[in-house]
């Protein structure tokens, strides 16, 4: 953290490194949401509808962890952050609160999905995370590398 030099003041946040992770990412968060919303029409457009919510909600909430550094969450650690940890399991409860409490269903206009539908919700708004994480691993096993 401290050994990295500053950024440049004058330099733009938004770099083009910065834009090309942003799509990459936002581009793997969306093809998984789009796929739930795919896999709910066989049931209806209303389940539909309902996992990809779901699947973007809780996708959103485990890229928090991704957004905490460079580096994967395995060698930064989850214990350093409470309020990360806090805000993952608080932002899941009111998923879930929309997810299976009737009047919160009613105004969310959403639908129960059955256990294999929450199964696909789940797998699908990990897979991002899983994969940016793995590529965190990778890197951080080649600066690693380097530095020998």
């Amino acid at each position: 953290m401290l050994a990295e030099k500053p950024r440049d003041p004058k330099a733009g946040i938004l770099s083009g490194r910065f834009m090309a992770l942003l799509l990459v990412q936002g581009g793997l968060i969306a093809a998984c949401t789009m796929f739930s919303f795919y896999a709910g029409l066989s049931t209806s457009v209303t389940a539909a509808s309902t996992m990809a919510f779901a699947t973007l909600t809780l996708a959103r909430l485990f890229h928090g962890f991704n957004c905490r550094s460079r580096h994967s969450v395995f060698k930064i650690g989850f214990a350093r952050n409470w309020y990360s940890l806090g805000a993952f399991v608080l932002g899941a409860l009111l998923l879930g609160a929309v997810l299976f409490v009737p009047p919160l269903q009613r105004l969310f206009a959403v639908e129960p999905l059955s256990g294999k539908a929450l199964g696909l919700v789940f797998l699908m708004a990990v897979l991002p995370t899983v994969c940016i994480q793995l590529v965190k691993i990778v890197m951080d096993g080649r600066q690693q590398n380097s530095r020998r």
